[in-house]
């Protein structure tokens, strides 16, 4: 941990936040290009291609245990890890509760539930509406899969061939290094108009996070800790979503 401390705090890895943002977003392109090499050599049928399986493998392998334990840090520092746990006993009640009532009422059940917690998160919705370049990103990256999706499906037809296989992979590395690029727009944008590195990435995450919450989130109206809208998100009008300063 020690170690990526030293890449990532300010007088050891960059006192610009652009530098942070340049190369974390490095990193992922690494990443998407690795993944791309590694899945290429795992599906191809040329054995010369597939002698390379094995460290194709392994570097994956170093890539991914690295991004993982470079974003944790990143989100233990900018509190996601601190705002994602309080939201989960929540999140595991509903859920056992959409199951159950799904079961004895059916889909007109988790119709009625998802409508419900619609109307009572309305207001906590409002925050994340505030946020408009971060939901313009979301909207890029979602179209960027489904236009992806549209061109496998057209393409492929449910028949996997050999070339069907790498166009897919192709495809697949073009919507990686595609939300990078979009990724890397934003954040750069962002920490031009004053936030920090931490404070972007941030944002980047728990936007989608917590709109998916609240669309299931119908226990924030019972007024007990660990579930209630003010326990989770503070009072109204609060940015919840705004990293907590550092004490």
């Amino acid at each position: 941990m020690s170690t990526v401390k030293a890449c990532l705090d300010q007088n050891d890895f960059s006192p610009k936040e652009q530098s942070r943002c340049n190369k974390f977003i490095s990193f992922l392109a690494v990443f998407a290009l690795v993944n791309f090499f590694f899945q290429y050599t795992l599906f191809s049928t040329d054995l010369s291609i597939r002698t390379f399986l094995k460290p194709a493998a392994l570097l994956q392998v170093v890539v991914s245990l690295s991004l993982i334990v470079v974003s944790l840090y990143i989100y233990y520092k900018n509190k996601v890890l601190h705002y994602l746990l309080r939201l989960l006993p929540c999140v595991f009640v509903s859920m056992i509760l959409m199951n159950i009532f799904s079961n004895i009422l059916g889909a007109a059940a988790l119709v009625l539930w998802f409508v419900a917690s619609i109307y009572v998160n309305r207001k906590y919705f409002k925050i994340l509406a505030l946020r408009k370049n971060y939901l313009r990103f979301i909207v890029w990256c979602t179209a960027l899969i489904i236009v992806g999706s549209v061109i496998v499906a057209a393409l492929t037809r449910g028949i996997a061939t050999p070339s069907t296989v790498n166009m897919i992979l192709f495809i697949g590395l073009v919507e990686g290094l595609g939300s990078t690029a979009l990724l890397w727009q934003l954040l750069s944008k962002e920490i031009a108009a004053g936030q920090t590195f931490y404070e972007a990435i941030r944002y980047t995450v728990l936007i989608p996070t917590t709109f998916m919450f609240l669309l299931g989130g119908l226990l924030t109206a019972v007024p007990i800790k660990f579930f209630s809208g003010e326990y989770l998100f503070g009072e109204d009008g609060n940015d919840y979503l705004q990293m907590p300063e550092s004490k």
